[in-house]
């Protein structure tokens, strides 16, 4: 089994190229999208901020030259400079005149900023869900990406019919929620063994694959145990360890060149590296059931000469 996967591994590698044209281009669909939405409500933010301003100057103007008329007609000019200081000093009117003036502006002030949080906030909200967006965009694109790799690498590795297909989208996962429900249940029971219930997870991760393998191609012409054997447990788990190996080993050397190059690649690898991985247990069955119809067939076919 570990060779059937390092083979399908290497022999369908071109098809990395698939997620990353897929991946990339809803990235930047999502980049493009983003970039555009936010400058619009950026835009938009800074004319309503622009007319705040401006508005909230023009009202000061006219609130400023009204207040200083009405503090000046507080004092009597009789044509005498001292007399006017004098009734300035008698009547405290500069601490009065500044203290109102600032009563003034304090209101003046609370207005503005309340209009000026609630254009910031507004704005806030629109760059959020834009991001919001961006992220689901980018998630699609993941999706179509695994969906589409999958595709192209089971077409190559492990071709199913339209029977099949329905087999694999009906009774596997009603056999997979079965055995992940009775594994959830039994790490409940072991929850203070981590590493128990790592290995737990990880034979049950390997039984559903190889069973639902089986249910595919192999019902009619393998036994189960033929399968489904500590074996077949350990080689699948062994090959899912070496594929991962690969991918890291590739991260790594690539790394050497340029970090973001190796950032960049690292994610369409991973991607056709599950779906590899999900491809070879159905391979290795499928090159089991073929090789062992092939040898029932030969005896057969000298029978009848």
């Amino acid at each position: 089994m570990i060779r059937t996967s390092l083979k399908n591994f290497f022999t369908s590698i071109i098809y990395i190229f698939v997620p990353m044209g897929i991946i990339y281009l809803f990235v930047l669909f999502a980049l493009f999208g983003f970039a555009l939405s936010a400058v619009g409500s950026a835009t938009a933010m800074f004319g309503e901020l622009s007319g705040l301003v401006s508005d909230t100057v023009a009202e000061g103007e006219i609130s400023i030259s009204e207040f200083i008329v009405y503090a000046g007609e507080k004092l009597t000019w009789d044509g005498n400079i001292f007399n006017y200081i004098k009734q300035m000093v008698d009547t405290n009117w500069v601490q009065t005149t500044v203290r109102e003036f600032f009563e003034l502006l304090g209101g003046s002030s609370e207005n503005f900023t309340a209009s000026f949080g609630d254009i910031v906030m507004e704005f806030t909200n629109e760059v959020k869900t834009q991001l919001v967006v961006a992220v689901l965009c980018c998630y699609v694109g993941l999706l179509l990406a695994n969906y589409a790799t999958g595709f192209v690498v089971r077409r190559k590795n492990a071709r199913r019919g339209f029977k099949r297909w329905i087999v694999a989208n009906t009774v596997i996962p009603f056999v997979e929620s079965l055995v992940l429900g009775g594994v959830v249940a039994l790490v409940a029971q072991i929850k203070y063994y981590a590493l128990l219930v790592v290995v737990v997870i990880l034979v049950a991760y390997a039984f559903l694959a190889l069973t639902s393998s089986w249910i595919v191609y192999g019902n009619k012409t393998l036994q189960f145990k033929e399968v489904v054997n500590g074996k077949n447990l350990l080689c699948h788990l062994a090959s899912v360890a070496v594929i991962f190996l690969c991918v890291l080993a590739a991260f790594f050397l690539v790394l050497l060149i340029n970090f973001i190059l190796a950032v960049l690649i690292a994610l369409p690898a991973i991607v056709y590296a599950l779906n590899i991985v999900k491809v070879n247990s159905d391979s290795y069955v499928k090159g089991l059931a073929d090789a062992k119809a092939q040898r029932e067939g030969e005896p057969a076919e000298k029978a009848k000469k």
